[in-house]
């Protein structure tokens, strides 16, 4: 694996409008898959990561439908991520990130 991969976690709230307008009920946990969604974080991360060297630019997405928070264990008591918690958790969704294309944007 010699490429990064982004987990994203949205805020809920903000993402209301967008799925609204897309007919995307976010109740649904198969929100994650729809292509309206993930177009909209692929074109924000490709801009957010523009001055970002090529080796250092993700090249796909895992969009994370539920919060990370210290009572689920993603997260210390002080708001740090748990890295090994949450690459256990989520192992198969990396795995499945990296057989895909090598570049998604």
């Amino acid at each position: 694996m010699s490429y990064n991969i982004v987990l994203i976690v949205p805020d809920m709230a903000a993402l209301q409008e967008l799925a609204f307008d897309n007919g995307i009920d976010l109740q649904n946990p198969d929100w994650v898959n729809q292509p309206s969604i993930i177009d909209f974080f692929n074109q924000e991360v490709k801009k957010l990561t523009e001055s970002f060297k090529g080796y250092e630019k993700p090249r796909g997405i895992i969009l994370i439908g539920d919060e990370w928070t210290p009572e689920n264990g993603m997260l210390t008591p002080t708001q740090k991520y748990k890295r090994r918690v949450i690459v256990k958790k989520y192992e198969d969704d990396i795995e499945k990130a990296y057989k895909k294309t090598s570049k998604i944007f």
